[in-house]
């Protein structure tokens, strides 16, 4: 059995399902009023804006105030920020170009990048500053319409798309696409969940349907498949974590979870 230390509270969204969250709109905000022979029909609008939740992650900003970030399904999709010492909502900030997102990574700054759906858009939030932005569509000159995963460097953000298994490099300091689309591999359709390991410099790309598992080290530029032929009738590995030497992926729909030794480089599970 493996165990592990946990050192920073973790609350991913592994561990979060059917959790709604509503959003009360202010009476005065819509009401108005018409008078008919029957009497008089005020229209109150819409009550509920957001009412599920695609993904979260939790983290700390320098300070060690701890959040959970939300993602709120809707038109738009809506960055919910959950203040974990309290228990309430601090702020929401509305994704206007998407109206999905399961894209989410948390980097070394402690600040949240976000990929969108629809336009393909990446929205940082810093928790340091309180401060949010959105740096439009990345998916500009393509047919793909949604930015699945991301994972991050020190300069760069990893990202991948549906439904042509692209991939795509971003540069937090330029906040900008800093490559072009290049497809992963010919007839895929997704590029599901990504991760990097910063020590050998290599990407995970999970890709589908069928899965299957690219390991691509970015120091040789080599490629190889390594998920074992038993995994590969599920339909992708729906994600991906590093911790230590392991990789751990789930897989869908089976929702098993394969484990993969970086270092001594077997599956287990």
């Amino acid at each position: 059995m493996l165990k592990f230390k946990r050192h920073l509270l973790l609350v991913s969204s592994f561990m979060i399902f059917n959790f709604f969250l509503f959003f009360i709109h202010p009476f005065f905000a819509y009401a108005k009023s018409i008078s008919t022979p029957y009497g008089v029909l005020t229209d109150l609008g819409p009550k509920v804006r957001n009412i599920s939740v695609n993904t979260s992650r939790a983290a700390m900003d320098k300070k060690g105030n701890c959040y959970l970030y939300m993602i709120l399904h809707g038109t738009p999709t809506v960055l919910a920020v959950l203040d974990l010492n309290t228990g309430k909502v601090k702020k929401t900030f509305p994704l206007l170009d998407s109206t999905a997102a399961w894209a989410m990574d948390i980097d070394e700054g402690g600040v949240l990048w976000i990929g969108g759906t629809n336009k393909g858009s990446i929205y940082r939030f810093d928790p340091n500053m309180f401060s949010f932005k959105n740096f439009g569509n990345q998916l500009g000159g393509s047919k793909e319409v949604a930015i699945q995963d991301i994972t991050h460097s020190n300069q760069k953000l990893f990202a991948t798309t549906a439904y042509g298994a692209n991939f795509f490099s971003f540069s937090k300091a330029k906040g900008k696409r800093v490559s072009g689309l290049s497809p992963l591999e010919p007839g895929k359709k997704f590029a599901k969940s990504i991760v990097y390991d910063q020590g050998s410099n290599t990407l995970f790309i999970s890709l589908g349907a069928k899965a299957n598992l690219l390991k691509w080290n970015l120091s040789t530029g080599k490629k190889e498949h390594i998920l074992p032929l038993k995994y590969q009738s599920e339909t992708y590995i729906y994600k991906m974590r590093i911790v230590n030497q392991y990789l751990f992926a789930r897989m869908y729909p089976s929702e098993k979870i394969a484990v993969y030794d970086m270092k001594k480089k077997p599956f287990r599970g």
